[in-house]
C-alpha cells in the first residue's frame, strides 16, 4: 500500500504547491481556465455515497473557480475510490482503521491550512455580493469554502461506510467535525448535507449496503439497549460470543454499511424476533424509499453457515421457543 495516495495531494497542490490559484503562475484568463476545464474529466464519486455539497450555483461565477471545484472533486472521488477498494478487498478492521487515520491526518492538516489562507483574504462571504470588487479574492474565497466542505465529506464518507469498525467515542457528525477541525459550524458559503440514496428498485435490488433501523429517538438510551440486544443474543447462543458490538450497532444503525453477523441459532427465531419489532414498529428498513423487505435486509446483513443467510420468510414458530424470542425483543 502506498501511503502518499492517500495523503490527498491533488488538494495539497493547489493550497500549497504549483496549483496555488494565488500565484502569479496562476493568474490567467478565464478563457484559459475555460479550456483547462473542457479537458479535465469528471471522476465519478464511487456508488453509495451518503452526502453532497450544497451551495447556490451562482458561486461559481467564473471559470478559475470551476476548474479548482472540479480539481478538488477529482481528488476527492479518486481518495474515496482507492479507499474503498482496498478496505473492500481486504476487509481486515486493522485496514479500515489504518486508511481512516490516514485519511483523518491529511484531512485536519489540509483544513488547517484552508482555513488559515481563509483568514489572510479581505473579503468575506457577507461580501459575496459585487462580483467585480476584490474579484480575485472572492474566487479564492469560494475555492476554500468548497475545499473545506469536499475534506470534511471525504472523511465522513468513510467514516459512515464502515462505521461498524469504528469505536463509537471517535464517531462524529457534520457539525462536531466543523467545529473541531474547522472553528465553525454553519458554513456560509458551502455547506454539507446528507444525501439519501437513490436506490434501484425491483425485483433484483442491487444496494447491498442496507441496514435495519432501530427507532428510539433517545441515543444513549438506543446503545443501552442495543448492548443488552447484544448479550442477550449471546447469552442464548443465536450468535458467536465474540460478535463484534460495532458490527450489531451497524446492522440494526439505519445507515448504509457493509457490517455482518454470524447467526449460528435457529433460523426460525430471527425470524420472530423481526417479525415482533416490526409489529412493535420498533424496527424499520433502510433505505425506506426502496420498499426492501425486512427478509432481504436480512440476506445482506446476517451470515449462516459462512453464506448469506437464505430468505427465513417461510420459518415457522416453535412454542418451546418464544420465551427465548420474547426475552431478546423485550430489551428494545
Amino acid at each position: 500500500m502506498n501511503i502518499n495516495t492517500f495523503k490527498l495531494e491533488g488538494i495539497d497542490a493547489i493550497l500549497n504547491k504549483h496549483l496555488q490559484p494565488w500565484t502569479d503562475s496562476n493568474n490567467r484568463p478565464d478563457s484559459s481556465y475555460r479550456e483547462l476545464l473542457s479537458k479535465m474529466p469528471e471522476i465519478p464519486m464511487p456508488a453509495g455515497i451518503v452526502y453532497r455539497l450544497n451551495y447556490e450555483g451562482y458561486l461559481l461565477f467564473t471559470y478559475r473557480v470551476r476548474y479548482y471545484c472540479r480539481l478538488i472533486d477529482n481528488a476527492v472521488a479518486d481518495h474515496l475510490r482507492q479507499a474503498f477498494n482496498i478496505i473492500d478487498n481486504d476487509q481486515s478492521e486493522y485496514t479500515i482503521a489504518y486508511l481512516q487515520k490516514l485519511t483523518r491526518e491529511a484531512v485536519t492538516t489540509l483544513i488547517a491550512d484552508a482555513v488559515s489562507k481563509c483568514h489572510e483574504l479581505t473579503v468575506t462571504a457577507d461580501g459575496l455580493t459585487d462580483f467585480n470588487d476584490k474579484r480575485c479574492e472572492k474566487e479564492y474565497l469560494v475555492i476554500l469554502h468548497y475545499m473545506i466542505a469536499s475534506l470534511v465529506c471525504c472523511y465522513l464518507e468513510i467514516q459512515q461506510r464502515y462505521q461498524y469498525a469504528c469505536d463509537l467515542s471517535d464517531l462524529q457528525d457534520i457539525d462536531s467535525f466543523y467545529a473541531s477541525y474547522v472553528g465553525w459550524i454553519a458554513d456560509p458559503i458551502v455547506y454539507l448535507e446528507p444525501l439519501r440514496p437513490k436506490p434501484n428498485i425491483g425485483k433484483n435490488p442491487k444496494i447491498t449496503t442496507c441496514s435495519f433501523n432501530y427507532i428510539n429517538n433517545d441515543e444513549q438510551d438506543r446503545n443501552k439497549c442495543l448492548t443488552e440486544f447484544h448479550a442477550k443474543l449471546i447469552k442464548y447462543k443465536q450468535i458467536p460470543e465474540n460478535t463484534d458490538l460495532k458490527h450489531l450497532l451497524a446492522v440494526f444503525g439505519g445507515r448504509n454499511t457493509a457490517a455482518t453477523i454470524d447467526w449460528i441459532g435457529k433460523k426460525s427465531i430471527l425470524k420472530f424476533i423481526i417479525v415482533k419489532l416490526m409489529e412493535s414498529k420498533l424496527l424499520t428498513v433502510f433505505p425506506e424509499e426502496a420498499a426492501y423487505t425486512h427478509w432481504y435486509v436480512v440476506s445482506c446483513r446476517f451470515k449462516y453457515n459462512g453464506q448469506a443467510m437464505p430468505n427465513i420468510s417461510s420459518e415457522t414458530k416453535r412454542k418451546r421457543d418464544e420465551p427465548v424470542i420474547d426475552d431478546i425483543v423485550n430489551t428494545l
